[in-house]
């Protein structure tokens, strides 16, 4: 068995080839685990503990998860200046995509109408990741049909943020064929024309 605990106080690795770096009272009990911070406990092969200053221990028994807390928030970065990335606040369970006006350039507008009407025929279906255990199933378009609709993403099999995620594709969709069906009815332009008309008999 090859272990190591780098430092810290009360930890132990007894796992083959586990590691503490350091911390307090961190135990890396599984083969290939990892436990760092206070309190981490990695019982499980291959898991990955990391540990806020809380009080109270991180338990870590399923195989080769990755489990973390951070009370304050979680905040990932992909560039040096820190404009971009993503951010997990305190208390909330939503990752947020950092969105400052400042970081971004090209600027375009776009025609509302247009976008409409192209979401509108981008498929929607339900389906299962092939990786996913289980009978697990999803709700959503795929990736390729949204960047052949739009342009969007840097890669042709990951869907942009920007765009509406499962459940809500299908409530989008809807809302939008509602106003199209409605707009057909009663355009808006017919509308005010009777309205303007009606005020001059007045």
């Amino acid at each position: 068995m090859r272990a190591a605990v780098g430092g810290g106080y009360n930890s132990a690795a007894s796992g083959s080839y586990s590691t503490v770096p350091g911390g307090y009272e961190n135990q890396a009990w599984g083969n290939y685990s990892f436990a760092a911070g206070r309190r981490a406990q990695s019982t499980a092969p291959g898991a990955f503990t990391w540990a806020d200053s809380t009080g109270d221990a991180l338990l870590n028994n399923t195989q080769d998860r990755f489990l973390a807390r951070a009370q304050s928030g979680f905040y990932l970065y992909t560039s040096t200046d820190l404009s971009t990335g993503a951010r997990l606040s305190a208390g909330s369970g939503t990752w947020v995509d950092l969105s400052d006006r400042e970081t971004k350039e090209n600027v375009t507008p776009v025609d509302p109408a247009e976008v409409l009407d192209k979401v509108a025929r981008i498929p929607v279906s339900t389906w299962q990741y092939k990786a996913e255990p289980g009978n697990v199933r999803h709700m959503g378009p795929m990736a390729q049909d949204v960047r052949a609709a739009f342009g969007l993403a840097t890669r042709t099999r990951a869907s942009p943020p920007s765009m509406p995620t499962g459940s809500r594709w299908p409530r989008f969709k809807g809302s939008i064929n509602g106003f199209k069906r409605k707009t057909r009815r009663s355009p808006p332009w017919k509308s005010r024309s009777r309205n303007s008309a009606d005020s001059c008999a007045k």
